[in-house]
């Protein structure tokens, strides 16, 4: 198996582990609001908003490795990258502001790697679905 079909089940495995992690992190921070770690989160809205991003990022990048599977598309490297690394910061967007939001707020360097990943998940999912249209047109 080529490493960049492995790089999208790994990664998208890891997020959804992650996403697993954020799940049980809602729950504590419900029903244990005394301890300290579940103090220090300031927004459980965006809290909430992390998990289902880290739940959609899994979901896509493991539906990049079944397709390209499938198809026998062997993905470059950069759009991988690409994508791995826009959908890691996409959550991110709302996963620091649940804990630091003076930081989400007034950061210009958060906002510059908020927007990087942003373009990178665009670019890179774009990508794919380009990949894939013009394997449907050979056909």
């Amino acid at each position: 198996m080529e490493k960049t079909y492995c790089l999208l089940l790994v990664s998208g495995s890891l997020h959804l582990l992650f996403a697993l992690f954020l799940a049980w992190v809602m729950i504590g921070k419900l029903h244990f609001k005394n301890f300290y770690f579940f103090k220090k989160i300031k927004s459980y809205n965006d809290l909430v908003k992390a998990h289902i991003d880290y739940l959609l990022m899994a979901l896509f990048l493991l539906l990049f490795f079944e397709v390209n599977l499938s198809l026998e598309i062997v993905p470059h490297i950069f759009p991988v990258s690409l994508a791995i690394y826009g959908a890691t910061v996409n959550p991110l967007g709302f996963l620091i502001p649940a804990f630091f939001p003076k930081t989400a707020q007034s950061s210009t360097f958060y906002r510059v790697f908020l927007y990087s990943g942003h373009v990178a998940a665009t670019v890179g999912f774009c990508w794919f679905a380009f990949e894939w249209i013009l394997f449907c047109v050979n056909l």
